[in-house]
């Protein structure tokens, strides 16, 4: 079991550093100048321009307006408007739409269910290191009829192709079930076990 889950490991992890840099947005300048703001918005005042068709590197998002770092050896940072760009490397504008991809690093979320009769109330917090590789922290309370139970797991996942409007994911982890059984007769203790955690989809 250990060898295959190495396995998985390294093919999960051995595509991501060149996905994450072959598949690095570029977008380019298309008006004569533009010019960077300090904040995202027209109220914010302007520090820079940039001229005509040089490359910027899309960071965040927010409305209209899209931070951006420049590729010079030293990065000038700051926020233009997104109607003064577009797509240098797919020549639309499809990724810049989806614009909260640049600013969402972590994620939240609460979710219910049914285990075998038992119910499932679960929360998982999200990372995003890269645009690539994201962790995930994972925690299960159970509760049931004959026992009460947690999971605990984290979980690392990869994203080898981010930019597509449909993009598949991998991910593989670890954790903790632990087993609480209702017991008025025989005395029953607490059971521990490990689990590995394999999956995929879509988002």
């Amino acid at each position: 079991m250990r060898s295959a889950a190495q396995i998985l490991c390294l093919i999960l992890l051995w595509p991501c550093m060149g996905f994450a840099a072959k598949d690095e947005t570029r977008i380019v300048v298309t008006e004569p100048f533009i010019e960077m703001r300090t904040g995202p918005g027209r109220g914010f005042p302007i520090f820079h321009a940039v001229a005509r068709d040089e490359l910027l590197v899309p960071k965040k998002r927010r409305t209209s307006w899209v931070k951006v770092e420049t590729l010079d050896r030293r990065p000038v940072r700051g926020w233009v408007h997104i109607d003064q760009l577009s797509d240098a490397e797919s020549k639309s504008r499809d990724l810049l739409a989806q614009g909260a991809n640049f600013a969402r690093r972590f994620e939240w979320s609460v979710s219910g269910g049914d285990i075998k009769g038992a119910s499932a109330v679960s929360t998982m917090l999200g990372f995003r290191m890269t645009r690539n590789l994201s962790l995930h922290a994972n925690g299960t309370q159970i509760l049931g009829d004959f026992s009460n139970g947690w999971l605990a797991s984290g979980t690392i996942r990869h994203r080898p192709f981010p930019n597509w409007r449909l993009s598949p994911w991998f991910e593989l982890g670890g954790g903790m079930l632990q087993t609480e059984p209702f017991s008025t007769i025989v005395q029953a203790s607490d059971r521990k076990d490990n689990v590995l955690t394999v999956g995929s989809g879509f988002d």
